[in-house]
């Protein structure tokens, strides 16, 4: 009896990962196979919100200026794949994102449509965090913390003006911020006003005029990337705030032209090896390129089996919640000093703060979406998508 032949490594790795069927397919095609849903997409994003879970139990426990912290940032194998965690949210964002500002055709609609996911849920976290948390943790005098300035002015989070801290909150930690996360909320909200004026001056529609858009802003950050040495690194924080505006424009620029974006099984490890591009400073921004398209193809490959799913879209939840539990943990438990004791610990509360979220006020705040003013041209001119694609995926932000 004959042995069949070996197969190569890369067709095995091809063969496990599920993505033989790309076949150098456009990504409309992959989506008009799959009922215009990228089956990943849902599970990739609650995966990059464990992710930063993940690294911020080892950045609550060691301060930035330690020898242990720095070593494990500037690890050349780790830098990469911490670095791309948010442009990959950022693009998911974008991508999807576009996919609705082509379905409603509508400036207004869409602002009210994203208003409906960030808001609420933002609201009530930092009503948690500023009222229930910080009055329970701060080292004050409940009458002196309650009438500080520091803590009505943490409030203006809701508005994309960040605030990080309490007072006599967590200042004993080697970080006192009560919620790290809330850092991208400003280049969200960028996102989302400049795709509301493209849209309102119908630029996004138009191709040609997208695509001379999209290659304006990257020539910009080109030039900025070269003339500042450091414009694309902050050390800590993964990338500047600019380039996660211009990671969720790649998403927007990938929908826009999805019948010419080819998903391609060799490309898709290439990219996994352009991701230590973000090793180089001069590079940064082809390191975001590859793991823009790592993503896409990793949103066709079939993980709707991932187990929280089919029971509600807990992403944001794990975003807003993660950190000050984290930081609540890591203040109550000694043990939790150690950064895995954290994760373990810090992960299933938050899991349960999310779920809260979804069911309590995502979920509810979302069914307000009919609540909207269209005219009956508005509706037909929502029918005619570029790529007639709908993805029912919806996007938090992230």
């Amino acid at each position: 009896m004959k042995t069949p032949p070996s197969t190569p490594i890369f067709h095995q790795m091809v063969n496990f990962l599920k993505i033989s069927h790309f076949n150098n397919r456009s990504v409309k095609e992959m989506l008009t196979e799959n009922k215009n849903i990228a089956p990943g997409f849902d599970a990739l994003r609650i995966i990059l919100a464990v992710l930063i879970l993940f690294w911020h139990s080892f950045y609550i426990c060691y301060p930035e200026d330690s020898a242990t912290f720095h070593n494990s940032w500037s690890n050349p194998f780790c830098h990469p794949f911490l670095k791309m965690i948010l442009p990959m949210f950022f693009f998911l964002s974008g991508f999807l994102v576009c996919a609705s500002a082509y379905r409603l055709r509508s400036a207004f609609t869409f602002l009210w449509y994203r208003a409906l996911r960030i808001l609420p849920a933002l609201l009530v976290e930092i009503f948690l965090s500023a009222v229930f948390l910080g009055g329970a943790m701060t080292t004050l005098p409940l009458k002196r913390y309650f009438s500080s300035e520091f803590f009505f002015k943490y409030f203006l989070n809701i508005f994309g003006n960040i605030q990080f801290y309490l007072p006599g909150v967590f200042h004993t930690h080697p970080s006192a911020m009560i919620n790290a996360n809330l850092w991208t909320l400003p280049s969200e909200f960028d996102c989302y006003s400049i795709m509301a004026v493209l849209m309102g001056t119908r630029i996004i529609f138009n191709r040609r005029a997208a695509l001379f858009t999209f290659s304006t802003m990257t020539g910009v950050v080109v030039w900025f990337l070269i003339s500042k040495w450091n414009w694309g690194d902050t050390g800590v924080v993964f990338v500047r705030p600019t380039l996660l505006v211009y990671s969720f424009y790649i998403g927007a620029f990938f929908y826009i032209f999805c019948d010419k974006i080819k998903l391609n099984n060799y490309l898709f490890f290439l990219s996994i090896i352009g991701l230590f591009l973000f090793n180089i400073k001069y590079t940064i921004f082809l390191g975001i390129i590859s793991s823009c398209y790592l993503c896409l193809c990793i949103g066709f490959i079939n993980l709707k089996k991932f187990p929280t799913l089919k029971y509600g879209d807990y992403s944001y939840g794990i975003y807003l919640y993660s950190f000050p539990i984290q930081q609540t943990v890591w203040h109550l438990i000694p043990i939790a000093h150690d950064w895995l004791i954290l994760f373990a610990i810090a992960f299933p509360l938050t899991l349960i703060f999310s779920v809260f979220s979804w069911k309590i006020i995502e979920k509810p705040f979302l069914k307000l979406k009919h609540v909207q003013f269209r005219s009956p041209k508005t509706d037909k001119n929502s029918k005619l998508t570029a790529q007639n694609v709908l993805l029912r995926t919806q996007v938090h932000r992230p």
